[in-house]
């Protein structure tokens, strides 16, 4: 669906990945339909539905192209989308998902007027049943753009498949997204690009919105075994260690042992609580054997969970509670603000051209 007076637009090829999403799929397409940029592609790829996904599109949406496939998970589909796509800039929406009109228009602005960044993301909403909040917590409401780095990403900063704006050259030189990563794909997607170099930038405007509901994969598992799944393999691609010496990627040992530890305290918390109990705790802790510089902290709940099991079962919640708190300390509080300020600067200085 292309414009006749906008040929100057770069096209966006907007990519949904679908399994049995009859009951939802109108609802993402209309949203891109809807949308005030004048120059969109839809790309809908229809990963082995079994209830009639594909006939829908195919009888509602004539304008939008629709390719089946085998189920072969949903980062093959989004890479098999993108192999199909025609525009310069790729943005992705899930099938239960949807943008608010503006989306496109705003991210496609951002990103001529600081054409050094690779990927935009948003911020969004997440609904569940009449309940509705923003998926990122904002303090202050008036930032606009900000620089995204790896210990944001895993922080409530978490940017989402449904934000990112991101060029094509930048999502093929990456492979697209790792068809290995089961769970937290476009964490791992985003993480690779920033450890790669690429400008990986943040708008506060809420530009999707999320419809959680108790069958989402996100929901079908403990927090703590989401995490040892999901976030541990992206962790280990991220090791510095694994890089090269004339390419030490985005975090120094140090960073990396401290973001990975909090990782694992914050499964084995969340286990501890779960029906796999003491068990579950101590295997997440037995990732630490991968730390390059465990936390003193760390290394005393691992010798409490083998030898005080009264006492790891009082110290971890606390400890993790600890940890939950500061990450929403470092987005909305004091420390958190300075920090917005300085990349507030830095994406200022993007515009006027000057060094960040």
């Amino acid at each position: 669906m292309t414009s006749p007076h906008s040929a100057s637009e770069q096209l966006v090829s907007a990519v949904i990945p679908a399994y049995n999403a009859a009951a939802t799929i109108r609802r993402a397409i209309d949203s891109i339909l809807a949308q005030s940029y004048p120059r969109v592609e839809v790309i809908v790829v229809d990963d082995g539905s079994t209830d009639g996904t594909a006939q829908v599109v195919r009888d509602s949406y004539p304008q939008v192209k629709l390719i089946t496939q085998e189920n072969a998970g949903p980062c093959a589909a989004r890479n098999r989308g993108v192999a199909e796509a025609s525009g310069e800039l790729i943005a992705f929406l899930d099938s239960d998902d949807e943008w608010t009109p503006d989306k496109l228009q705003l991210q496609v602005q951002t990103m001529r007027a600081h054409p050094e960044i690779d990927m935009l993301g948003t911020n969004g909403w997440r609904t569940v049943g009449e309940m509705r909040y923003l998926a990122m917590p904002t303090w202050p409401p008036g930032r606009k753009l900000s620089r995204t780095h790896i210990t944001d990403i895993f922080s409530p900063r978490h940017l989402m498949a449904n934000s990112v704006l991101v060029k094509r050259e930048v999502f093929e030189s990456l492979g697209g997204f790792d068809t290995g990563q089961k769970r937290y794909e476009d964490l791992d997607f985003v993480c690779r690009a920033i450890d790669a170099g690429y400008q990986v930038y943040c708008l506060d405007e809420p530009t999707y919105v999320v419809h959680v509901r108790p069958e989402s994969r996100s929901n079908q598992r403990a927090l703590g075994w989401l995490i040892l799944a999901g976030r541990m393999p992206t962790l280990r691609k991220l090791d510095p260690r694994n890089h090269p010496p004339d390419r030490p990627g985005a975090l120094t040992p140090r960073e990396h042992s401290r973001v990975m530890g909090e990782q694992i305290a914050l499964a084995a918390r969340d286990l501890l609580a779960s029906e796999d109990g003491l068990d579950g705790a101590i295997e997440a802790l037995d990732y630490m054997r991968e730390l390059a510089m465990p936390s003193v902290t760390l290394r005393i709940l691992r010798w409490c969970a083998h030898h005080d099991e009264a006492l790891f079962r009082a110290l971890l919640p606390a400890y993790g509670r600890w940890l939950t708190f500061n990450a929403l300390r470092k987005v909305c509080g004091v420390g958190g603000a300075l920090r917005r300020r300085q990349q507030s600067h830095a994406a200022a200085a993007l515009l006027r051209g000057s060094p960040v």
